[in-house]
C-alpha cells in the first residue's frame, strides 16, 4: 500500500508537469503537430534513461525513491497511450508528413535520449574525480576554471563538457556521493 501511494505521488507531480507542459505548447505554437506529447515524451525518455542509469549504475536510488521516480513521475509524466491518440488522429486526419515526423522522431530521439541519459550517469560515475576527498557532489567544472585553464579560445567562452553536464544534473536533483 506505500509503494502505491507513493507511486500515486509521483504520478500526480509527472502528471501535472505534463498537462502544464501541454498548455505551454497550445500557447507557443498553433499546428496539427501534437507538440505537447512529443516533449513530454521526449523529455520523459531522457529522465527516465537518467533515473534508471542512477538506479542500475550507483544504486543511489532506494526502491522507494525508484517507485516515486520512474513508476510515478515518468509514468505520470509521459504519455504513451496519448502518443497512440495522436497517431490515430493524424492518420485520420491525413496529415501524413506530421505522422512520419512524429513516429520516426518520437522513436529516434527517444531512444537517443534514454541512451544519453544513462551514458552521462555511466560518464559521472567511470571518469576519476580529482576531487575524492570532497563527500558531495560539486559543479566545479562549470564556474570554477576560467578560460585559460579551461583550454576555451575566448575569454568568456562557455564550455559545458559532457562531465559538467552530469555534474549539472546530478547537483540538481541533490545526489551527494557516498562518504568513503
Amino acid at each position: 500500500f506505500k509503494a502505491m501511494i507513493i507511486a500515486g505521488f509521483g504520478g500526480f507531480i509527472g502528471t501535472c508537469l505534463r498537462f502544464l507542459t501541454g498548455k505551454l505548447a497550445h500557447v507557443i505554437t498553433v499546428s496539427a503537430f501534437p507538440l505537447g506529447n512529443f516533449a513530454v515524451n521526449i523529455i520523459g525518455s531522457f529522465v527516465i534513461g537518467i533515473f534508471f542509469g542512477l538506479a542500475e549504475k550507483t544504486h543511489l536510488i532506494s526502491p522507494s525513491m525508484n517507485v516515486f521516480l520512474i513508476t510515478g513521475f515518468c509514468g505520470g509524466f509521459t504519455t504513451f497511450s496519448s502518443f497512440a491518440d495522436d497517431m490515430y488522429l493524424l492518420l485520420q486526419q491525413k496529415h501524413w508528413l506530421y505522422f512520419g515526423l512524429y513516429v520516426g522522431l518520437s522513436f529516434i530521439l527517444g531512444l537517443l535520449l534514454v541512451w544519453l541519459g544513462r551514458s552521462l550517469i555511466k560518464t559521472a560515475r567511470d571518469t576519476p574525480d580529482p576531487a575524492k576527498n570532497a563527500p558531495d557532489f560539486q559543479v566545479r567544472s562549470v564556474f570554477s576554471c576560467n578560460a585559460a585553464a579551461c583550454g576555451r579560445p575566448a575569454a568568456g567562452a562557455f564550455l559545458l563538457t559532457r562531465r559538467a553536464a552530469t555534474d549539472l544534473i546530478l547537483s540538481l536533483i541533490h545526489i551527494s556521493e557516498p562518504t568513503r
